[in-house]
Order: structure tokens, then sequence, then C-alpha cells
């Protein structure tokens, strides 16, 4: 899968690049690539700022969270929804 949409007219990579390049999950090669190209397109720059401020808030509401044990309710109801 290329880093860029080929049926763009400016060039700008797909947004699922962009939360491959977060989650870790494409080449040293395409990052460059993604990289060369957001700090030259202000639209895609705009992008990869909310995208990189919103994994820095999840992560740190991550650390925040402890883990809880649902109580038999909630677990009904969490499986309800889940249908």
């Amino acid at each position: 899968m290329g880093v860029f949409n080929k049926k763009s007219e400016n060039g700008c990579p797909d947004k699922e690049i962009f939360i491959r390049a977060f989650l870790e999950d494409i080449s040293l090669e395409e990052r460059e690539k993604l990289v060369d190209h957001v700090l030259s397109c202000p639209k895609c720059k705009i992008i990869f700022d909310v995208i990189r401020q919103l994994s820095i808030e999840l992560l740190v509401r991550s650390k925040d969270l402890g883990e809880k044990e649902l109580l038999p309710a909630e677990i009904k109801q969490f499986r309800k929804v889940a249908r």
C-alpha cells in the first residue's frame, strides 16, 4: 500500500496513513515521506497535529485510569449494547 493517494490533486497521503503512522504500522521510508509532506502541506499539518494531540491525550488518560471491575448489571447492559 502506498503512502500517497494517487487520486488526490495535491498528492496528499490517505487519512489511513496518518493513523498507521501513529500506530507505528508503516515503514521508515513511508514515515519519512509522510513527514516531508506534512512539513510542506498546511492541510496535512493540521491533520497531523490533531492526531498527535489526540494520541497524547489518550496516552495520558490511559495512565490515569485504573482497571475497574464491572458489576453484574453493568456487564448485562454492556452485552445488550454490544449486540
